[in-house]
């Protein structure tokens, strides 16, 4: 993704490496969960009604729930930057998704929900400009300036610390 960022947009480049790099380092280090995933999992992925329905399962897979719960969260954080949600609703939506969670699932350590954040926002850097958004340079230069403010907040902590390798089968 950095290397892709750097021919659209090369005063990127570094930073997008930079943080690639740091992201990939600590992702390397994480213990193996392997749990059912959505693998792309947004708000547009939900059906809410009298029952709450997910759609589309053509990225599902298996591994750490914190990848579905981050990247829902970089969503929320890309929709700020396109000024399309308030930044003062990112939190409590984050904290109503992670208490849902929690109500159905042991919920992952906050650090590597934190993490896949980080590393969703850079997945997503690309999208404004792929979606020929005004100031998609400023965009994707904000997504990475977020993607690193919250890998800043989980950096301290041991990321995947308290996380023990689940059995295959549950």
């Amino acid at each position: 993704m950095a290397e892709w960022l750097g021919q659209v947009c090369p005063a990127l480049v570094g930073r997008a490496r930079e943080l690639a790099g740091r992201l990939a380092a600590l992702l390397r280090d994480l213990a193996t969960v392997d749990r059912p995933l959505h693998g792309d999992f947004y708000a547009k992925q939900v059906l809410q009604g009298p029952d709450v329905g997910v759609l589309d399962f053509d990225e599902a897979g298996r591994g750490d729930p914190a990848l579905d719960l981050g990247l829902f969260i970089a969503h929320l954080e890309r929709d700020v930057v396109r000024g399309t949600i308030p930044p003062d609703r990112v939190e409590p939506v984050r904290a109503s998704l992670l208490e849902g969670y929690r109500s159905a699932a042991e919920l992952p350590d906050p650090a590597r929900v934190g993490l896949y954040t980080a590393v969703g926002l850079l997945r997503l850097a690309p999208h404004p400009f792929r979606s020929r958004e005004p100031q998609w340079p400023e965009r994707t230069g904000a997504m990475l300036e977020r993607a690193e403010a919250v890998l800043r907040a989980v950096a301290p902590r041991k990321v995947g610390a308290a996380v023990r390798p689940v059995p295959q089968g549950r």
